[in-house]
C-alpha cells in the first residue's frame, strides 16, 4: 500500500505521490466498503515512471587564471522535478579528461581543482553520468583562459 484518501460526495477518491520509482507500476485502487455497500479492486493500471531530466551548469573560481596556480571547477546539477541526483561529473578540456568528482547530495554541486593547465584558452565541460532516477546532461563550454 502506497497511501489512502477519502471518497468525497461524488464516490472519487483522489491519491498523489511522488515517492515511485523508475520503471513500470502496477497500480490497483483498492475500496474496502462500508455497511451499505461491498468492497471492491479496481483493474491494474500500468503507470510508468521515467528517469527525471537534468542540466548542468559549469564555473570557475578564477578566470583568467595563472599557469601553476589552482583553479576550482564547480558543477550543479539542477533536476528538472525536484530530488537529489546522486553519482558523478567527469570533467574534460575539449576532448581530453581532467578528472571527475561525485556530486554532492545536499548542493548538488560537483568540484574539481587542477594546476595542471598550459598557457592559453581551454574549452572544459561538465558531464554529469546521471543515475537510476535522472538523465545525464552536459555544461555549455566553459573558456578557461590561463595566462603566463
Amino acid at each position: 500500500m502506497i497511501g489512502t484518501a477519502a471518497l468525497n460526495a461524488s464516490g472519487v477518491a483522489k491519491f498523489s505521490t511522488a515517492s515511485l520509482s523508475v520503471g513500470v507500476h502496477s497500480m490497483t485502487a483498492v475500496y474496502l466498503g462500508n455497511s451499505n455497500f461491498v468492497g471492491s479492486t479496481s483493474s491494474a493500471l500500468q503507470q510508468t515512471v521515467k528517469k527525471a531530466k537534468t542540466t548542468t551548469s559549469l564555473v570557475s573560481s578564477l578566470n583568467p587564471s595563472t599557469k601553476g596556480k589552482p583553479v576550482t571547477f564547480t558543477a550543479t546539477v539542477h533536476p528538472a522535478s525536484g530530488g537529489a541526483p546522486s553519482g558523478k561529473v567527469t570533467f574534460k578540456d575539449g576532448a581530453t579528461l581532467l578528472g571527475s568528482a561525485a556530486v554532492n547530495l545536499t548542493t548538488h554541486k560537483a568540484k574539481f581543482t587542477t594546476s595542471k593547465l598550459s598557457v592559453g584558452t581551454h574549452h572544459i565541460t561538465a558531464a554529469y553520468g546521471g543515475d537510476t532516477n535522472f538523465l545525464s546532461s552536459v555544461s555549455p563550454v566553459l573558456k578557461q583562459v590561463v595566462k603566463p
